[in-house]
């Protein structure tokens, strides 16, 4: 994977695939610093301890259809590459905290790749989970998205993945990062 965006995408169905209700992704971009902070939470299952002693290596995974997981093992060395890193806390039966550092413009610094598509993607996904995301500039909120206040305004009636919901959200999303980020 080469694009920030695709690693998100990868670590976002781990926690949609655990039985998180709620995933919290937000990307902190401090130019001040040379830092882009990346923090994935939610309320899954968690892992225990034995595998999270062993969740960076790429034979360790969940996943029944292939027995290596290479998401968090490559975005680790793509952080470890950049002078920054991954830090992964998780309590079984509580969820997942994963954070994810990089040096803001070194050369081997991921880019953003296509932001806007992987959200989709994944509110697309979503059924009984909900999704709130923030890119923030230098301490600045740039694009905010939580799809619990988008459920409260359309009601139980209307699913987030109705086409014309996903056109919308496809909007805001293409607006909000072109007025605010210049992607």
């Amino acid at each position: 994977m080469k694009e920030l965006s695709l690693y998100l995408l990868d670590i976002f169905y781990n926690s949609l695939s655990s039985g998180a209700d709620l995933i919290r992704i937000v990307i902190e971009k401090d130019d001040g610093k040379d830092r882009m902070r990346v923090k994935i939470t939610d309320n899954g299952r968690g892992m225990d301890h034995a595998f999270l002693a062993r969740v960076k290596d790429p034979y360790t995974t969940t996943r029944t259809e292939r027995n290596v997981g290479m998401g968090i093992p490559l975005l680790t060395q793509a952080a470890e590459q950049t002078g920054g890193g991954v830090r992964i806390l998780s309590k079984l039966g509580c969820g997942t905290m994963l954070m994810a550092e990089f040096g803001l413009s070194d050369i081997d610094t991921p880019p953003m790749g296509n932001m806007q598509d992987s959200l989709v993607a994944m509110i697309a996904s979503l059924e009984q989970c909900d999704l709130i995301f923030v890119l923030k500039n230098n301490d600045q909120i740039a694009v905010e998205l939580d799809t619990r206040q988008i459920r409260e305004v359309l009601g139980n009636e209307i699913l987030l993945s109705t086409p014309d919901v996903m056109n919308w959200i496809r909007g805001y999303l293409k607006s909000e990062f072109e007025n605010n980020t210049g992607e």
